[in-house]
């Protein structure tokens, strides 16, 4: 006539490894709950209005990661659909430029022309030494990739 010991469930508010992560609902054992997490608001008792609190917030979280692919989609086709952009460079001899055509130039030319500010890091800028046109590509999104050409011409 052996007690089994009730498996409370839990929502965390933290993570907490081998435990379980913020949002998640786990079975802990009683004496876990009550002398550890609850005290040190690590998690709540699963209500039926908290489990549908997070519910919702999971609901809203994808909704907004949808939006920013969309926003990063939607830049990624201004950028194929106006396909090449200006950078002027000082050049010297044989069409050699000075310096390098940066990150930071592609993003100020895409600026100029479309009013929209990019983060440098994501670009893709193959080794530019001379005059002409470049095939580059920056990284929007983590699954939104865009590309345009870069024309570089005397300043």
């Amino acid at each position: 006539n052996k007690k089994t010991a009730k498996k409370p469930s839990v929502v965390m508010l933290e993570s907490i490894e081998h435990v379980g992560e913020a949002g998640e609902m786990v079975s802990v054992s009683a004496g876990f709950f009550r002398n550890f997490l609850e005290p040190q608001g690590k998690a709540q008792k699963a209500t039926q209005q908290l489990i549908q609190e997070f519910k919702n917030k999971q609901a809203e979280e994808l909704a907004a990661v949808e939006a920013e692919q969309a926003a990063a989609q939607a830049i990624a086709t201004a950028l194929s659909t106006i396909g090449k952009f200006v950078v002027k460079k000082t050049v010297g001899e044989d069409d050699k430029i000075f310096g390098s055509v940066t990150a930071k130039d592609c993003a100020d030319s895409i600026e100029k022309q479309t009013g929209k500010a990019l983060d440098t890091k994501g670009f893709d800028i193959p080794d530019i030494s001379t005059i002409g046109v470049y095939e580059v590509s920056v990284k929007l999104h983590p699954k939104v990739t865009g590309s345009f050409k870069v024309d570089v011409q005397k300043e």
